[in-house]
């Protein structure tokens, strides 16, 4: 049956607003929240204080800025399979829900995001710097998620379309979600500076406060749903499969300001890069008594960076209540109508629920552990920057994520991606052009503004305004800076 679109709607149900919200919080937690894919083409500039040590520990030795003090930053970013943005559908990001509906085949997305918080960089020397950063950080991947299976649990009454459907997955699906908090403490400092070559190198090491993890996981499903929506029925007939869940921490569905701070497993994780400088004209600006540099100007021709980011692991305690698998068994004459679930809380009630429904869901006596472990999103960085001219650079960079699954199937890895960025860079006044490219979504163009210390940014703004993009990025923050005189 056909809905006109004229009907009236219904209020939304209890399951849709927790379905939703769930899957709204987790694929969009990026809207409260930084990954090392952050500020893409903003990152590369030497007039953004302490948070340029986020993208690379060496960049802040021989800072452009004596002082800085970073007062807020914020980074959403979305990428997608599915979804294909535009002006009109990023206007309430809160409704992406709806777009999910309209989704043709496997959902798979990668988002993530970030809230920059409180930090400081001071200039020691022309040598050394050191600068502390603090993040809240979260990462969302939904891998493979049937447009079916999601549309039949999540619609209202009078959006279900009666019908029979058949969903054949040999694949996983899964969505996947982690939030964690950060205090970054770096230095950095000029190893080698001799004539025309200089190089420099920084270690970041960063307390971490793993807060939330969530986890649901699909395997092998293979069903029949038959829709009847008169009678708001969507019943699952000749089912298998095997369905898991586990939960650490706080509530994604419920999630407070406070719970950022607050875990069981405080962890230890690591930055650690390196910047090489080529100065032809060294002599240009170096006091000829003390072999000291005296200008405040960029002295490079070229400068490559090489870094290693997020090296390390977080843990988190199981939440045996919200936590197990299933073995999927619906045979015969048996149905199980998925609008049960709309008066189920996600995902405190969950698991209440399927264990009263032994008939359809038989759950494995597997001894899970009580602590349960996961790798940080360890990537690599390269950069080539280029000094065009005085106030003219162009950047090309690489970055390369280290995809390590745990025994659970999670992954915090990113979307590879290469991206070149030309930029106009002065002390006041930056503006930047970045062209980014990853195989899920394409390649986008987006661009930046900085204003002293305050700016703005996309890295598919450009990209949204002509043919729509399956990404959308958007960042801003706020910053003092003290500019250095050498």
């Amino acid at each position: 049956m056909q809905v006109s679109q004229n009907a009236p709607k219904s209020k939304p149900t209890r399951m849709k607003s927790r379905i939703t919200g769930l899957l709204t919080v987790l694929a969009l937690s990026s809207s409260l929240s930084t990954t090392a894919q952050d500020l893409l083409g903003l990152r590369t500039s030497r007039y953004i204080g302490g948070a340029s040590a986020i993208f690379n520990p060496a960049n802040i030795a021989d800072s452009r800025h004596k002082f800085s003090l970073n007062l807020v930053g914020l980074d959403v970013l979305v990428n997608n399979s599915f979804i294909t943005f535009d002006q009109n559908s990023i206007k309430d990001l809160s409704n992406i829900q709806d777009l999910f509906k309209d989704a043709n085949g496997p959902i798979s997305a990668k988002i993530s995001g970030g809230i920059v918080g409180p930090g400081v960089q001071v200039k020691l020397n022309q040598k050394s710097s050191i600068a502390l950063n603090t993040r809240v950080r979260f990462i969302t991947e939904v891998s493979q998620l049937d447009q079916e299976l999601y549309r039949n649990v999540v619609l209202s009454e009078d959006e279900l379309e009666s019908g029979i459907k058949s969903i054949n997955s040999p694949y996983r699906q899964a969505v996947n979600a982690t939030g964690w908090g950060e205090i970054g403490l770096t230095y950095a400092r000029t190893i080698y500076d001799k004539e025309a070559h200089f190089l420099k190198v920084g270690l970041t090491a960063k307390y971490l406060i793993p807060f939330a993890n969530y986890s649901m996981q699909i395997n092998q499903l293979n069903t029949t749903i038959v829709v009847d929506s008169d009678h708001n029925t969507a019943e699952m007939r000749n089912s298998s499969g095997t369905i898991g869940f586990e939960q650490s921490g706080a509530d994604f569905d419920n999630i407070r300001v406070k719970d950022f701070f607050k875990t069981d497993n405080p962890s230890i994780g690591f930055d650690l890069g390196v910047v090489y400088e080529y100065r032809p004209k060294h002599q240009r600006y170096r006091n000829t008594e003390n072999g000291q540099y005296n200008s405040p100007k960029e002295k490079y021709a070229f400068r490559l960076g090489v870094a290693v980011l997020d090296f390390g692991k977080m843990k988190f305690n199981r939440n045996a209540a919200n936590s197990g698998t299933f073995d999927i068994d619906i045979n015969g004459a048996e149905a199980y109508n998925l609008r049960e679930l709309e008066d189920v809380e996600i995902p405190s009630g969950l698991m209440t629920h399927l264990r009263s429904r032994p008939q359809y869901f038989t759950e494995r006596a597997v001894a899970n552990p009580a602590v349960y472990t996961l790798n940080m999103p360890t990537n690599l960085n390269v950069d080539l920057d280029v000094r065009l001219l005085s106030w003219l650079y162009v950047n090309g960079a690489y970055q390369k994520f280290m995809d390590t699954e745990n025994e659970h199937g999670q992954s915090l890895a990113m979307l590879d991606n290469f991206t070149i960025t030309p930029r106009i860079e002065l002390k006041k006044l930056g503006v930047y052009l970045p062209i980014n490219h990853s195989e899920l979504t394409g390649t986008n163009f987006g661009a930046a503004l900085r204003f002293g210390g305050f700016y703005i940014g996309s890295s598919n703004a450009l990209t949204l305004l002509t043919n729509g993009s399956k990404k959308v990025n958007v960042y801003t923050g706020l910053f003092i800076g003290l500019n250095s005189k050498r």
